[in-house]
């Protein structure tokens, strides 16, 4: 299953620009993300690591950019020279699954699906460039939202991969959190993908986000592996 949600994230979040070293991919875009902006280091025949590390660093220095590299648990070897060159782990996050995820639902916003992005999403996730790298993808989406009073007080971006929903940028508003909004959201998302034919549903989420953490696995998800970002800080 591994590789399969390897793929999807990859899938998900392309990357403006790529390259492929070997079975590694290169991707480049406007920097916001990690995933668009690093090398998916993905498992190969033996092969001189020294020599890959070193023609993706070119890559990356000819566009003037800092190399990263997306490390999934398991590939030590990898991870072991990249110490050796002084990288070091920068972030990361878990990928958890669900086939039957349940959410709570709200009575104090009023949600909506659309297949464009609702007005103001942008201001809500807190970047318009992440915002572009996580619609760079070719796949079917839908954004699920929750206004209160007409104001945009909660967004999640639901991407159809064959029978796999993947779920991304969940966010809600400082002044209404802790609601069960983002709860709701959720719930909205799984009955959308269902009807869209997704069975299995899966998100990615940062290891320091013990609040969001709690609210998955409360809802049926597990965490399947994680990765790491590897860079340099000069």
């Amino acid at each position: 299953m591994r590789s399969t949600l390897e793929q999807l994230g990859d899938r998900a979040m392309p990357g403006a620009e790529r390259a492929a070293h070997g079975s590694w991919v290169a991707r480049s875009d406007l920097g916001a993300t990690g995933r668009a902006n690093s090398c998916w280091v993905v498992p190969d025949e033996p092969f001189d690591v020294d020599a890959r590390i070193d023609e993706v660093e070119r890559w990356y220095e000819g566009r003037g950019l800092r190399p990263l590299f997306q490390v999934y648990e398991g590939s030590d070897e990898v991870a072991a020279v990249l110490t050796e060159r002084r990288y070091a782990p920068i972030d990361g996050a878990l990928v958890m699954v669900a086939q039957e995820p349940t959410f709570g639902s709200s009575e104090t916003v009023r949600i909506t699906t659309t297949p464009t992005p609702p007005y103001g999403l942008g201001e809500l996730t807190g970047s318009e460039e992440r915002l572009a790298e996580s619609m760079r993808t070719a796949l079917d989406q839908r954004f699920v939202s929750a206004y209160a009073a007409d104001e945009l007080v909660c967004s999640c971006i639901l991407t159809l991969d064959g029978k796999w929903i993947g779920i991304s940028n969940l966010r809600t508003s400082v002044h209404h959190r802790r609601r069960g909004i983002g709860s709701a959201v959720m719930r909205q998302l799984v009955a959308v993908g269902s009807d869209l034919g997704g069975e299995f549903f899966w998100l990615q989420v940062s290891p320091a986000n013990d609040p969001a953490i709690a609210m998955y696995r409360n809802a049926g998800f597990e965490i399947q592996h994680r990765y790491s970002y590897v860079g340099r800080s000069s």
